[in-house]
């Protein structure tokens, strides 16, 4: 996937939400995101990055965008009307990749994912949408067979939101005290999915906001 593309990707539209591919003009609200401590209280690591920081970040990242294409994205969650909210990524791991307790099997391909929102849009049911929508997406436009999360067993209003979203508690333990929630892909047709329109960009859609 050559990064000049990027904008060429697939736009998830759900009921409330739009959720595009990131490019270099979100790096500014990433760097707020990820550098707001309540945000990223349990996230297993601080960023406390400068711009410069982050777009070395950047760098690396449409490398793996090109190599991986849509196993290694990550996407910007906007309110519809209201503009950005958060974001969620895809990353992807190595064949038979393991943590303590668990091992992903070999010959599968297994990402991890996650979502984090502005405080304000906590616990309105935004971060629920946008897991079921990625879970979907995982399963329907990428070739990966199981889909993993790792919330801090503190975090309960994160592991609700996945636990909506079809994941189930593994025993493995990842960075620390960050617990394993999984879902595989023969497991999706028995979990409830809004409804997502995938639609291809034709022109930049973002908002300034």
């Amino acid at each position: 996937m050559n990064v000049q593309n990027m904008k060429k990707r697939q736009i998830i539209k759900t009921r409330h939400l739009v959720i595009h591919p990131m490019t270099q003009q979100h790096l500014k609200f990433l760097l707020k995101l990820w550098n707001d401590p309540e945000i990223m209280r349990y996230a297993g690591f601080a960023k406390n990055w400068n711009y410069a920081q982050i777009c070395k970040w950047f760098e690396k990242y449409k490398k793996n965008i090109t190599k991986y294409g849509n196993t290694e994205i990550h996407f910007i969650v906007k309110l519809k009307k209201e503009g950005r909210i958060g974001e969620s990524g895809l990353g992807r791991l190595r064949s038979g990749w393991s943590c303590p307790n668990y091992k992903a099997p070999k010959n599968k391909l297994a990402l991890m994912t996650d979502v984090k929102l502005i405080k304000t849009y906590w616990n309105k049911g935004y971060g629920t949408e946008v897991m079921k929508t990625i879970v979907q997406y995982v399963f329907s436009e990428t070739k990966a067979d199981i889909l993993l999360v790792p919330p801090h067993k503190e975090n309960i209003p994160a592991i609700r939101v996945y636990e909506k979203a079809g994941f189930r508690k593994t025993r493995g333990i990842w960075y620390r005290y960050h617990i394993i929630y999984k879902i595989n892909k023969n497991e999706t047709n028995k979990k409830k999915i809004p409804s997502t329109t995938f639609s291809r960009y034709t022109r930049d859609t973002d908002s300034p906001r």
